[in-house]
């Protein structure tokens, strides 16, 4: 994985824009409209100016709400597009990090794509050990170790 640095800010008109996207967001994700809830990220993530992995915050957690939700509203199509997404916008250039292997494997997961999630579970045990494997991520060891 790249070594952690910085990124700047992106511009108070941008972060404007698209906190209140994410505030209908949430509302179209709560009423159940799935569709919706994805075309609103879509459009946030056109807003986010190139480079895009360069900024700090929008991108990573665009990301992360992305995943965290895409088994949940049956969007599965989506996944990998988003995850892809994922890795780069924490430079996870070796795809080795834990947060983003969990966070990725959670999502194969609930998508049912389970001999994948394993490969991610895997990566985290073989790269960081199992002390990674605690609170959350707990059950993922076995998933790992299983595989």
């Amino acid at each position: 994985m790249t070594e952690t640095h910085k990124h700047p800010n992106l511009p108070k008109e941008i972060t404007e824009q698209l906190d209140a996207l994410a505030l209908k967001g949430a509302a179209m994700r709560q009423a159940g409209d799935a569709d919706g809830f994805y075309e609103n990220l879509e459009v946030q993530w056109t807003l986010i100016p190139e480079p895009k992995y360069e900024w700090d915050y929008y991108p990573q957690v665009k990301t992360v709400a992305a995943l965290k939700f895409i088994g949940k509203l049956d969007q599965c199509a989506r996944l990998y597009v988003w995850i892809e997404r994922l890795f780069a916008a924490y430079h996870d250039t070796d795809r080795t990090g834990p947060f983003t292997n969990f966070t990725a494997g959670q999502a194969l997961l609930d998508c049912g794509r389970e001999s994948e999630a394993a490969q991610m579970f895997k990566t985290v045990l073989n790269t960081h050990g199992p002390k990674w494997f605690t609170g959350d991520y707990k059950s993922f060891l076995v998933i790992a170790q299983n595989d």
